[in-house]
């Protein structure tokens, strides 16, 4: 188990008060592009991709390949460094699988930023008369039936939040109804327990030590 991180000095800090939970159109047409008709068997002379495009193959589907001219197709295996021997329907074949593994790279992950300190205390403190809806978390599936619980947070207090080392630490009090899963309310358990403090945040919350405060037997 990680030791507590210490809650060092009042820099950078913002503490909540708590609550407690209730129970013009021809012009338009001027610039309408018309399409040029295109007979049977050929290909526009305006929409024919030029092989030289490192791109043309991208926007290219089966059959506007297959119109191609087999001098055109290994032009544009040539051009994507890809083998230029066989005949004409093993070029579309390979043009497309070259297609589908650009078009397959991994996309760019974007980091959204930290919520400000005010926003996770408000956040925090509103989850005081929240109604969850707790799936059996990942971590005791095992053993237990697979459902869905109701349980309430009764009261939230000494909510506070700090920066440190540029992570967010924050420190609350919850008084819960009895069998809520308090560590999936705070990180969510990936979607098992609706709302929680993730979700609300939209950052990720990772639980570093939680303490049992007090049993009340009302």
């Amino acid at each position: 188990m990680p030791e507590p991180h210490p809650m060092r000095g009042k820099r950078n800090r913002r503490k909540g008060r708590g609550r407690r939970g209730r129970r013009n159109e021809s012009q338009a047409e001027a610039e309408t592009p018309t399409a040029s008709p295109v007979t049977s068997g050929s290909l526009d002379s305006q929409n024919s991709p030029n092989p030289a495009d490192p791109q043309a193959v991208v926007g290219l589907d089966e059959k506007s390949l297959a119109k191609l001219k087999k001098a055109e197709l290994v032009a544009m295996c040539e051009q994507h460094n890809l083998a230029k021997t066989g005949t004409k329907p093993i070029l579309v074949e390979r043009l497309l699988n070259h297609r589908l593994e650009t078009q397959s790279g991994e996309p760019e992950i974007i980091v959204p930023p930290l919520p400000d300190l005010d926003t996770i205390i408000a956040t925090l403190d509103g989850l005081a008369g929240t109604v969850l809806e707790q799936r059996t978390p990942t971590r005791v599936a095992h053993r237990r039936a697979d459902k869905v619980r109701t349980r309430s947070v009764l009261e939230v207090t000494d909510s506070s939040a700090e920066i440190i080392d540029d992570e967010i630490f924050v420190e609350v009090t919850l008084r819960c109804e009895s069998g809520t899963y308090v560590k999936e309310t705070i990180h969510g358990d990936g979607g098992r327990t609706n709302p929680s403090v993730a979700g609300l945040l939209s950052a990720d919350c990772e639980v570093v030590w939680l303490d049992v405060a007090d049993i009340h037997a009302d």
